[in-house]
């Protein structure tokens, strides 16, 4: 509980410095001692019920207690900040609130926080004069706290002053980011609601020490509406600042979801050239395909979300054709759709490209079993295929199948695909391995033969 401290004008003339001298042996100046003692006793007990009072009104959080608290101790600025505040934020009323508010300020004028809530009442009543001067009064005399650097440079967004507001926002970004509870994003969008001007922020970013990391948040932010200028500072972000990780699965997730297929695997082999993730397999265009390392369920690396009937599994190598594998196992038995782990491979439009996997398989009961699938996410007719099924117990064996990229295709899906059985067993159980999966791109040639010849190509 926040105790407010009743000002000493209250009691103040209420005793004066004494000296009483008494003969104790006498017994009438004993009477008297014992009198003064009792006065004095209940003087005490009276003033720390009266403090009591005071500070429990003071602390409430009904206005009316609290304005009485300021009525009994009107010296006392933290009371008066109290009920102006009250006001202010809890009752939506801050032209009742201004009034005790100034009179903390007139009070304690060495105090930030009332010149700061001096400044968002007067802000919420129309007065710019008087908040300016409090939002400014507060940064002066507490110029490290990240909240009202942000007050200040919020009013100078809202009343369009864009030149103190790129400096008092950037200044704020830069206090409040050790911090660690900084969300740049509200700040983002009100900048850019006001101003729209995405390049000064930008600008803002770079030209501020320490700021080098909210770069990538800047990237991120944007890339939900304008993908192309975020891929646009990506590239400057990449030429010079340092990337981590976390924000550039999230940018690469971005793009993907938005269709920037081209900017997200321009991103990917940015992170390859950065080692930030491994590089690609030789000549394949999938990324991964023996299960070397861990897939990053991101990007273009495999894929894999929580399926409370099929669990996946990278690391029983004692089982794999050879080191890594990926293992699927149906553990309840069940009839639908599943596609548990699928990539995104990068591709060029009108190819030829050849897929081939080593597969094997333990006790699949449905006549419908796991295979491999290829769709174009952007057009499903253009190039979907499909392995033939993989059912029973088997040894490990290969697969494989050629299709065609559409005239426009940029990424195709990979995947480990199981189609709903409509024949009897229908439910499936059992286990499916999966390694060396490799696609590859056919020569220029053979992609000309066979666009003469489209029946050369197995679909």
């Amino acid at each position: 509980m926040n105790r407010h401290r009743v000002g000493p004008n209250v009691f103040s003339k209420f005793f004066s410095r004494f000296v009483l001298r008494y003969d104790l042996r006498n017994s009438s100046h004993s009477a008297a001692f014992v009198l003064t003692v009792m006065v004095i006793a209940i003087a005490f007990v009276g003033s720390a019920i009266y403090l009591g009072i005071v500070e429990s009104w003071a602390d409430s959080s009904q206005s009316d207690q609290v304005r009485k608290a300021a009525a009994l101790d009107p010296k006392n600025p933290a009371i008066q900040y109290r009920v102006g505040m009250l006001y202010t934020s809890a009752e939506l009323s801050p032209d009742r609130g201004l009034p005790y508010l100034r009179q903390a300020v007139a009070i304690n004028p060495q105090r930030a926080q009332y010149w700061s809530g001096l400044g968002l009442a007067c802000f919420a009543t129309g007065d710019l004069e008087c908040a300016h001067l409090g939002f400014g009064e507060a940064v002066r005399l507490s110029p490290m706290v990240p909240l009202y650097r942000a007050q200040l440079a919020n009013y100078d967004i809202a009343v369009g002053d864009r030149a103190h507001a790129s400096a008092d926002l950037g200044r704020y970004l830069q206090l409040a980011l050790p911090l660690g509870y900084l969300d740049p994003v509200p700040s983002f969008r009100s900048y850019l609601r006001a101003f729209n001007t995405p390049d000064d922020l930008w600008r803002i970013l770079g030209s501020v020490r320490d700021l080098e990391q909210l770069k990538a948040g800047y990237i991120n932010f944007l890339a939900d509406d304008q993908p192309g200028l975020a891929s646009s500072y990506w590239h400057d972000l990449v030429a010079g600042g340092p990337i981590a990780l976390p924000e550039a699965k999230l940018y690469v997730q971005k793009l993907l979801a938005a269709g920037e297929y081209g900017n997200a695997a321009q991103a990917w082999r940015d992170l390859q050239h950065r080692q930030l993730i491994a590089a690609g397999s030789g000549d394949r265009a999938n990324f991964n395909g023996d299960f070397e390392h861990r897939p990053l369920n991101f990007g273009f690396d495999w894929q894999y979300q929580p399926n409370p009937y099929i669990d996946v599994g990278f690391s029983d190598s004692s089982t794999c054709r050879s080191g890594h594998c990926l293992r699927v196992e149906y553990t309840v038995a069940d009839n639908a759709d599943a596609e548990p782990v699928y990539q995104l491979v990068a591709v060029e439009p009108n190819r030829v490209y050849s897929l081939t996997a080593f597969v094997r398989s333990s006790d699949i009961t449905s006549d419908s079993g796991p295979r491999l699938r290829v769709v174009d996410p952007q057009c499903s007719s253009c190039a979907e295929t499909a392995t033939a099924g993989t059912v029973g117990t088997t040894q490990w064996h290969e697969l494989n199948v050629d299709f065609t990229t559409g005239p426009a295709s940029k990424v195709v899906r990979l995947s480990v695909w199981r189609p709903r059985s409509r024949t009897f067993p229908m439910e499936i159980s059992g286990k499916f391995w999966l390694d060396s999966v490799s696609l590859r791109s056919a020569p220029v040639a053979q992609d000309q033969q066979r666009a003469t010849n489209p029946s050369s190509s197995r679909q």
